[in-house]
């Protein structure tokens, strides 16, 4: 995939006032900076969806292999899987068959691996870009929480940043048990998308798993345009909340 053009990003996710530009921002008579030191074109929204659009344009073609990658590995595991039992259900009385299993169980590991790991990538990468929106248009927790598009009953941003804690900690999360104050907000969060049982403080949790290949295939409903589109609504309504 090639890196798409400023203007092609613009006119896909209807971000028309992005397309004139505007000029450096004046405050007090001084040239005015992002929070992270950048010089600030425009507004703070202005400024903040600029480098949003020019940070996706850059960062799109890893997270386009990702995605077409990820959604591979996960058809690979699940096509093999369902080989690896029809194969075991003939019994395993010899040690052809036996050896067979055991390469198909090999495989089916490190697809699920693979799968997790382009998943995580991904959420990790539009974590990072979306906290750093966020602190550049000063956007506040309700904004956060209530900004753009609901994908089964949580917003993007939310759903992003769980996932993004469930593939750093989710170990941590398996040896904990039962949840942590911290971590029950991200579980929460987890399992609106995922449809499954809320957890409790002081309850034993189904979270000590990767979970990032099916929060991935909720965002984008297997469709990496559509999940695209989700992160810029989120955004653009994330940046605009203050306005």
């Amino acid at each position: 995939m090639d890196v798409p053009t400023y203007g092609g990003i613009v006119e896909q996710f209807g971000l028309g006032y992005l397309a004139s530009g505007a000029d450096l921002h004046v405050v007090n008579g001084d040239l005015a900076l992002t929070a992270h030191g950048d010089l600030q074109l425009g507004d703070s929204r202005f400024a903040a969806m600029h480098r949003f659009v020019q940070q996706w344009r850059f960062t799109v073609p890893t997270l386009h292999t990702l995605f077409v990658q990820g959604r591979a590995a996960s058809e690979r595991y699940a096509n093999g899987a369902m080989d690896r039992d029809i194969v075991a259900s003939f019994g395993l009385s010899d040690d052809v068959s036996i050896a067979a299993v055991h390469s198909m169980s090999d495989a089916l590991g490190a697809e699920e691996t693979n799968a997790q790991v382009f998943a995580g990538s991904i959420v990790v990468i539009l974590n990072n870009m979306l906290q750093r929106l966020r602190v550049e248009v000063k956007a506040p927790s309700e904004a956060w929480a209530n900004a753009g598009p609901v994908v089964k009953g949580q917003c993007v941003g939310p759903i992003v940043c769980a996932a993004a804690a469930n593939f750093r900690h989710y170990d941590e999360w398996l040896r904990s048990r039962t949840p942590t104050p911290q971590q029950l907000v991200s579980m929460a969060a987890l399992a609106h998308v995922l449809e499954v049982e809320k957890p409790e403080l002081g309850r034993k949790h189904a979270f000590g798993r990767n979970v990032c290949p099916e929060v991935v295939a909720a965002l984008s409903d297997d469709s990496f345009d559509v999940l695209g589109g989700r992160v810029f609504q989120y955004a653009d309504a994330l940046a605009s909340w203050n306005r």
